[in-house]
């Protein structure tokens, strides 16, 4: 779950990066568009916390699905009832 969660922190920072890198590149566009774009990356930085938090709520709805599904293949029919063996000595 670290990795996952550290792994979620990482791409949010790589994002908010190619975001800063596309605000550089629009200084010499109109003051209109630019200013539109760096009210844009802010909600974006201050909402850090909501996008992390939902994006992690959705991987890992993800993965107890996988977990679920994972199980449902390897367990036995639920129309298959288990019989005690009986071993009888000779």
């Amino acid at each position: 779950m670290k990795f996952i969660r550290s792994e979620l922190q990482s791409q949010f920072s790589r994002i908010l990066e190619q975001c800063r890198r596309k605000l550089k590149a629009l200084e010499g566009a109109r003051e209109n568009a630019l200013l539109q774009a760096q009210e844009c990356v802010t909600t974006f930085h201050v909402h850090k916390k909501i996008i992390i938090r939902r994006a992690g709520q959705e991987v890992f709805a993800q993965l107890r699905d996988i977990e679920r599904e994972t199980l449902a293949r390897t367990a036995p029919p639920s129309s298959a009832k288990c019989r005690p063996i009986s071993i009888v000595s000779s």
